[in-house]
């Protein structure tokens, strides 16, 4: 719950909880957490106006699929809605 809440309010922890979370999964064989967020990302849902919760979202998805690539694919169809949305720029 507060990596989501960080993701969500916080855009430049991005990319250290997705380190954080690899950290998890690697070094103390806790994946779970990595999945769960995974999950919870697919679940969400972004409006229009709202510019900063989806970039900050895909960050941290763009770094884990860096730092661990295994774990992002075996999530890879819950997340593919998001993947096939359109972009707008503001």
């Amino acid at each position: 719950m507060t990596i989501m809440q960080n993701l969500q309010y916080t855009e430049h922890l991005s990319e250290p909880m997705a380190e954080l979370v690899t950290i998890l999964a690697t070094q103390f064989d806790y994946s779970q957490t990595g999945e769960e967020v995974l999950r919870e990302i697919a679940d969400k849902q972004f409006n229009a106006q709202d510019t900063k919760g989806p970039r900050s979202f895909s960050k941290f998805v763009v770094k884990l699929a860096e730092i661990s690539p295994r774990l992002v694919l075996k999530q890879i169809a819950l997340l593919q809605k998001h993947l096939d949305s359109e972009v707008s720029n503001p």
